[in-house]
């Protein structure tokens, strides 16, 4: 029989439960909102950063925009195909009212065409848009004209003045055209063409080539929103919004100041307004026209704003937070280097 003692063991009773004071309490309080405040804050300055970033990346984007479509026009100023060696003497321009702007590419008098030309305060001198620009700015305005190179159609056989022209696949559709005919006394010509009908005074000869006229004009207003924009009128076509945002557009051109008129020697000299070339500050003693066709580059200058508002902390000079940058750009009229 085993008779071994048993033995008892005392569990010792659980510590008494404490609860937490109110100084432990109120620390923990100010830890936690430190923390949130903390959180708070970078998250407030992370999207501050954010939208200002947004905001800067689509106006550089709008800005590229506007000047890779400024620099297409500007590089073909004047172009009116192939030049067959002879001189502006030899165009004709059988276009109506040929002093209009979007139909003055060349003339039948010598170096009378101005294919580009600059509007200095586009509100008071630019055609077709006084009233219409964007309140508050003097900001300029600039015209285009050249043929359409990327649509060149093929006349397939001889067509007599008054004649209907044939061409090669489709046809160009009515409107202000250019004509590039080699064969003919008057190589560059330019006419209404409607109906596919030759409305020149001399035939048009087999393989002759057809371009469309461009006739482009840039200007800032303000759109449906009140919002300033920049805009292109082409022809007598209602204007259209490129880009919105722009608040001013100044223009400067960089003109060759050797004393032949009829002549550039390659390099721009100096940079002049618009004004300069009209008044000529530039002392040229050319006509208006040819001191136009002596400009050989356009430096345009962007004032851009952010659409939305709230962007920046501080008010600026305007009275809101909108971002604002200027951006630049130099483009070479390279049809006529």
């Amino acid at each position: 029989m085993n008779n071994s003692p048993i033995t008892f063991f005392r569990h010792p009773l659980p510590g008494r439960s404490q609860g937490l004071t109110l100084i432990e309490l109120m620390i923990s309080l100010a830890l936690g909102m430190l923390v949130i405040l903390s959180v708070g804050y970078a998250y407030i300055g992370s999207r501050t950063t954010f939208r200002q970033q947004d905001a800067l990346g689509r106006m550089q984007e709008n800005a590229r925009f506007v000047f890779e479509t400024l620099s297409n026009d500007i590089r073909m100023v004047g172009y009116a195909g192939s030049l067959c060696g002879l001189l502006d003497t030899d165009v004709v321009n059988a276009l109506p009212s040929p002093t209009n702007w979007d139909k003055d590419i060349f003339s039948t008098l010598p170096q009378n065409g101005i294919p580009l030309r600059g509007y200095e305060d586009a509100a008071t001198t630019a055609p077709d848009v006084s009233g219409t620009v964007y309140a508050g700015t003097s900001s300029d305005a600039l015209s285009v004209l050249h043929a359409d190179s990327t649509r060149e159609y093929v006349v397939n056989a001889a067509a007599a003045a008054g004649a209907a022209i044939s061409f090669s696949g489709t046809a160009p559709a009515n409107g202000n055209v250019v004509v590039t005919d080699c064969g003919n006394a008057k190589p560059r010509q330019a006419f209404a063409l409607a109906s596919n009908v030759n409305a020149l005074t001399t035939p048009i000869a087999a393989q002759s080539r057809i371009m469309p006229l461009i006739a482009n004009l840039y200007f800032v207003k303000a759109n449906g929103d009140g919002t300033p924009s920049i805009y292109r009128k082409s022809g007598a076509a209602i204007p259209q919004e490129l880009v919105e945002g722009v608040e001013d557009m100044q223009i400067t051109y960089g003109i060759d100041t050797s004393p032949a008129c009829a002549t550039n020697d390659g390099g721009a000299d100096q940079y002049v307004t618009a004004k300069d070339i009209e008044d000529n500050t530039v002392a040229l003693a050319c006509t208006t026209a040819e001191r136009w066709k002596k400009v050989l580059a356009v430096r345009v200058t962007l004032s851009m704003r952010s659409v939305e508002d709230g962007i920046t902390t501080a008010v600026q000079p305007a009275g809101d937070r909108r971002l604002r940058k200027t951006f630049t750009t130099t483009i070479a009229a390279r049809n006529r280097l």
